[in-house]
């Protein structure tokens, strides 16, 4: 009988075994397979972040609940979204829908004119990249062209 109870447990050692080993291989497969660059959550060296000055590359995120106030800039139509640049150029922000964007997006529409903004809203974050809630955006006049 203790001949028996040697076998089982040598079973559960190798079989114990091979699992870890097919772990590790998984592991190992998967890191190689990842694109040089990304992280753990996701992010990809290719997706620009919400945040980014006008050459494309990152800025500082902001934390998320920041307030942004009496923010000078204009709104773009972004494929079926849209993107607010801060009159610097060292800004964007892709905006959350609201009645308030709603209100926004029928002045703003695909016209080649890109009017200027006075903007108050708060900063969201997801994935590693801010997003803007609009709260406030009062029209303040056409601006010569979006940079």
């Amino acid at each position: 009988m203790p001949r028996k109870a040697t076998l089982n447990s040598q079973w559960s050692v190798r079989a114990l075994a091979v699992t870890l080993f097919g772990a590790l291989l998984a592991t190992i497969g998967m890191a190689a397979v990842a694109p040089k660059g990304s992280s753990s959550r996701g992010d990809s060296p290719t997706r620009p972040t919400a945040t980014s000055h006008a050459d494309g590359q990152p800025t500082t995120r902001l934390r998320e609940g920041t307030v942004l106030e009496n923010q000078l800039g204009h709104f773009e139509v972004t494929g079926d979204r849209f993107t607010f640049y801060s009159d610097d150029g060292a800004q964007r922000y892709v905006m959350l829908e609201n009645q308030g964007l709603e209100r926004v997006s029928r002045l703003v529409g695909d016209g080649p004119t890109a009017l200027l903004w006075n903007v108050d809203g708060e900063i969201t974050e997801f994935r590693g990249a801010n997003f803007l809630m609009l709260r406030r955006a009062v029209l303040k006049s056409a601006a010569s062209s979006p940079p």
